[in-house]
């Protein structure tokens, strides 16, 4: 039998062809794997800019176990969008001069904490510890953010970001219930900064809870020498709601808060804010309320907002409200060292909307202004059951355009 030279050419182009794209594919498999680190030197070992001194990018993925130290001590370190750091369940800390989690317009760097598993420990969110000398900044890019999550099934685990410069925040800080954990309780994120603490619209700080949780939405903390600047909301809800405590010798501006409860019987939050100077709280609201169920409901959150040397403005509305069955409003302490503005279309409310809130006590307001007060938007402590109290208290000239209702 005659075979064609030109068909036996032909099949052993497409067979070698056909090797060579496995070939590459298995390179790309190999280059994607995870490689291991546990040091930074493990880490100058396996990347070309990242010598031993000097600034280090670091660009490949990598599974750091349980308990590692990359001590950059000094050094300024990037991660670039390609780069992960993988550490499930287990604690790394990374030291550093300043820090960069960095974004691309398809990709952001990635520390990745995430308890994804069904049972324990790897159902429990892992913990993630920076200390930076410098300044710590996590970009987004689009729709791409760099950043860190230690998100869980059970429980979310634990950020925190100590850093002697300026930390900024467009990308994303995930603490909080893995997607329809209901179960998991929140976790916690704890940002120092000898400077200042700032985060861009579009960015996220999540450590919410699931609604089904025995424990509660999570804890965000934030304390800067200089101001704090939030540029988008912060959510710490769960079954309870959870807290958000933010001081800072300079300015505080907030542009939402959400600690609502979110169990049947889920009661809200509590937010403390402590500014040396001025608070702002700006364009989304602050909200603390209970659960609007229906047959339980929840009772209203607290909050303690205090301008030590400065004014307060308060130009989003505020409220600690009581909902569903159950809710009586919460109790709502706003006090400015110098003067004290409530904004037209701006509200402060505990109103208690429950009609059987024998698991709460009626809701309290009090504003105090050392020098001038002007209530220009709406105060709210209305109750179904029991009568609120309500302090309105100003060493200056009081001016009320707005409404207040007390019953």
């Amino acid at each position: 039998m005659l075979v064609d030279p030109v068909v036996v050419t032909l099949e052993a182009m497409r067979a070698a062809i056909a090797l060579t794209v496995v070939a590459a594919a298995l390179a790309l498999a190999r280059q994607a794997a995870a490689l291991g680190a546990c040091s930074a030197a493990d880490i100058s070992a396996q990347e070309p800019a990242c010598p031993l001194s000097g600034p280090c990018t670091i660009v490949k993925q990598y599974t750091v176990a349980d308990g590692c130290t990359l001590d950059f001590s000094g050094r300024d370190v990037m991660l670039a969008p390609s780069a992960v750091l993988t550490i499930g369940s287990g604690t790394m800390i990374l030291v550093s001069n300043d820090l960069i989690l960095a974004a691309a317009p398809s990709s952001g760097a990635y520390i990745n904490g995430r308890g994804t598993g069904s049972s324990a420990p790897t159902n429990q969110g892992g913990a993630v510890v920076i200390h930076a000398s410098g300044n710590v900044v996590l970009q987004k890019n689009g729709d791409a953010r760099a950043r860190i999550e230690v998100s869980g099934t059970s429980q979310a685990g634990y950020i925190e970001i100590d850093a002697g410069g300026i930390v900024t925040i467009a990308g994303r800080l995930k603490a909080d219930q893995e997607l329809h954990a209901s179960l998991a309780g929140g976790g916690y994120i704890d940002i120092t900064s000898a400077h200042d603490i700032v985060s861009l619209p579009g960015s996220q700080v999540l450590a919410g809870g699931g609604s089904l949780s025995r424990t509660r939405g999570g804890t965000i903390e934030m304390d800067a020498d200089g101001k704090i600047d939030l540029g988008a909301p912060l959510n710490v809800s769960g079954s309870y709601g959870g807290q958000v405590d933010l001081t800072a010798r300079g300015d505080v501006i907030v542009r939402g808060i959400v600690a609502n409860g979110t169990a049947s019987n889920g009661d809200g939050g509590y937010v403390e804010i402590d500014a040396g100077n001025n608070v702002r709280i700006l364009d989304s609201p602050i909200q603390i309320d209970g659960s609007d169920d229906q047959n339980e409901g929840g009772c209203g959150g607290g909050a303690r907002i205090d301008s030590v040397d400065g004014d307060l403005t308060i130009a989003a509305s505020i409220s600690g409200d009581g909902r569903g069955f159950g809710g009586a409003g919460g109790d709502l302490s706003i006090n400015s060292g110098r003067a004290l503005l409530l904004s037209p279309g701006a509200m402060v409310s505990v109103h208690g909307y429950g009609t059987d809130a024998a698991e709460c006590d009626s809701g309290e307001l009090n504003l105090r202004a050392v020098t001038t007060m002007t209530l220009a938007g709406k105060i709210d402590a209305s109750s179904q059951v029991g009568d609120a109290q309500v302090g309105i208290e100003a060493g200056g000239n009081m001016t009320i355009s707005g409404t207040v209702t007390v019953t």
